[in-house]
C-alpha cells in the first residue's frame, strides 16, 4: 500500500467514523490490519468490533441501557484512536517523508528525562560578546546549549502525542 493509498483509506475511515457509520469503518480497519500484517492491533480492533456488535444486538432486542450513549461515544473515540495508531504504524513503516525517515533513525525518545532537560535550558542565553568562532570555553558551552535546543525541537517535532511537559 502506498502513502497515497493509505491516506485515502485513512481519510475514508475517519469520514465514516465522523458520520457515525461504524460498520464500514470497522471493516476498513480490519482489512488494513490484515493486509499490512499489523497483528499488534488485531485484539483492540476485535474488542471494538465486538462491543459494536453487542450494542447492535441490544438495540434490536429493545434492551434499554442508560449508559448506551456514553458507551457509543467511547466506542467512536476508541475507533478514531485505533485508526490514528494504525496510520502512525504504517507511515513509520512505509512513508518516505523526512519526518518518518527521522523517526525510523531515532527509534528511542530523544529526551527521556524532560524535567532535568527543562531545568538545564531555563538559564539558556548567549552571553553578550561571546565569539562563536573562537575556541573559548564559553563558546563551547554556547554550542552545547544550541545542540540541546535542536534536541528539544526534534523531541517536539517527532513526538506522536503531546503531554503536559
Amino acid at each position: 500500500m502506498t502513502d497515497k493509498e493509505f491516506k485515502q483509506t485513512y481519510d475514508d475511515i475517519c469520514n465514516n467514523l465522523a458520520k457515525r457509520r461504524l460498520k464500514p469503518a470497522f471493516d476498513q480497519l480490519g482489512r488494513v490490519i490484515a493486509e499490512n500484517g499489523l497483528a499488534v492491533f488485531y485484539d483492540e480492533w476485535q474488542e471494538l468490533e465486538q462491543t459494536y456488535q453487542y450494542m447492535l444486538k441490544y438495540t434490536v432486542e429493545g434492551i434499554q441501557d442508560p449508559e448506551r450513549q456514553k458507551v457509543y461515544r467511547k466506542l467512536i473515540v476508541s475507533a478514531f484512536e485505533l485508526a490514528d495508531q494504525i496510520n502512525e504504524a504504517l507511515r513509520l513503516k512505509y512513508s518516505s517523508s523526512v519526518e518518518y525517515e527521522k523517526k525510523r533513525m531515532l527509534k528511542n525518545p530523544i529526551i527521556s528525562d524532560f524535567e532535568s532537560f527543562r531545568s538545564a535550558l531555563r538559564g539558556f542565553q548567549t552571553p553578550a560578546g561571546t565569539d562563536m568562532e573562537g575556541g573559548s570555553e564559553k563558546s563551547a558551552e554556547v554550542v552545547k546549549r544550541h545542540q540541546q535546543l535542536g534536541r528539544l525541537f526534534h523531541h517536539v517535532w517527532l513526538s506522536n502525542r503531546m503531554n503536559n511537559e
